[in-house]
């Protein structure tokens, strides 16, 4: 947030290359006016403002001649506040962290600063600025700007606040994030997060330990987003990052082993499934859509030859073979054209990761070597489909694949 004693809309630095150019162009005149009211235009420049959080701020103050100033200022309560200088802008020389500040030094300056007992004159100091401010801070920001928000909520309610929420962001160091890290990626498998009986899997075979520490590549990418966004918007001092920098990713696990079903695995899937999962099955092998897509279809989406699909690559049409458009017509036999193309047997629809439990007990009813997720339908589809003669283009634009899988 930007606030000044008159009109500003900019963030601080580029208010202040507005400021430079103006100065190098025009001339100090010229730059004493700019941003600023005529009656103002003989007097000090206004201070532009930034919120750092809990009632604290940086200024900057432009100046007609010589570089600009660098203010603190704290509220203790809406009508009551103390503001200082901290230092001059490296408008015109180098920053050399005393004297002479960068924007970023500048920060870190007006936060310390805040942080001493006189700049309060004895009132109560403020409180921590935690990982949890932090978290829900990004989450606020991330609802407005980025689509899955979802994902990065059930990761930071799941894996991330309860090990790091009251834990100040000052005191984090790179040893916790990295024992976080690495007993995330050994631990079993949970289900059902939202729920009070939690269940767990444990980790048996190579693919499975892959998409653990894939999962916690990204928990952690989600928790080192967050703080860095506390950085950007000036929450926390930049020397905070040191914490998180040097945590690493596991390398060499964001690809999955590329596997798919033969002729003979299909027919012992197909035979070892019950009715209604069966028929979910079956419409993955006929048209290479994901679990998401395939349970969200509803009989109004079922064209002649076609069916529309809806995921995380957005609307698209499957065209369907003779025997795909015999199977989809089935199904919506008798049925309304609001209801779910597939349901369950007791006729509900189905939801999230119902597939996990009864794909892992057939294939292993039909000793079918894992990896064996319903995911590798997809695969199964598109290699038959290429090995069929049909084009890698036209399988793409078909599955709402942007770059191989």
């Amino acid at each position: 947030m930007i606030i000044n004693d008159g009109p500003a809309i900019q963030p601080l630095h580029l208010i202040r290359t507005s400021y430079r150019d103006a100065k190098e162009k025009q001339g100090p005149r010229s730059l004493l006016a700019y941003g600023t009211p005529p009656s103002q235009a003989q007097v000090e420049p206004l201070a532009f403002w930034r919120s750092l959080g809990d009632g604290r701020f940086l200024g900057y103050r432009p100046a007609s001649k010589g570089p600009g100033t660098w203010l603190a200022r704290l509220y203790r309560a809406p009508q009551k506040r103390t503001e200082d200088r901290i230092g001059a802008a490296d408008d015109e020389a180098p920053e050399d962290g005393a004297s002479i500040l960068s924007y970023r030094q500048a920060v870190d300056s007006a936060l310390e600063w805040c942080r001493r007992p006189d700049s309060s004159e004895g009132s109560a100091p403020t409180r921590p600025y935690t990982v949890g401010d932090a978290v829900r801070d990004y989450l606020e920001w991330y609802r407005s700007h980025r689509k899955a928000v979802k994902d990065a909520e059930t990761r930071a309610a799941r894996d991330i606040l309860p090990h790091f929420e009251e834990i100040p962001v000052a005191e984090l160091t790179a040893q916790q994030l990295r024992k976080w890290h690495q007993s995330f990626a050994s631990s079993p498998v949970r289900f059902r997060p939202g729920a009070t009986l939690r269940k767990t899997r444990e980790v048996t075979d190579e693919d499975g330990a892959r998409a653990r520490k894939h999962s916690a590549n990204r928990t952690l990418t989600t928790l080192r987003a967050a703080l860095n966004f506390a950085v950007n918007e000036g929450r926390i001092p930049a020397s905070f990052a040191d914490a998180w920098k040097p945590v690493r990713s596991f390398r060499g696990v964001d690809k999955p082993r590329i596997r798919f079903f033969d002729s003979e695995e299909v027919r012992k899937l197909l035979k070892g499934c019950a009715p209604d999962f069966r028929r979910l099955v079956m419409a993955a092998l006929l048209t290479g859509a994901r679990y998401g897509e395939l349970t969200a279809i509803r009989v109004s989406d079922l064209g002649d030859d076609y069916v529309r699909v809806s995921g995380k690559m957005g609307d698209r049409l499957v065209f369907l073979n003779d025997e795909g458009i015999r199977f989809f017509k089935q199904q919506a036999v008798g049925r309304a054209p609001g209801a779910f193309l597939f349901f369950r047997s007791d006729g509900q629809p189905w939801a999230r990761s119902h597939q996990t439990r009864r794909m892992a007990e057939v294939t292993a009813a039909a000793e079918i070597q894992p990896p064996n997720s319903f995911h590798i339908l997809r695969h199964t589809y598109a290699s038959h489909y290429l090995m069929a003669g049909e084009r890698w283009k036209a399988w793409r634009a078909s599955s709402g694949t942007p770059t191989p899988e």
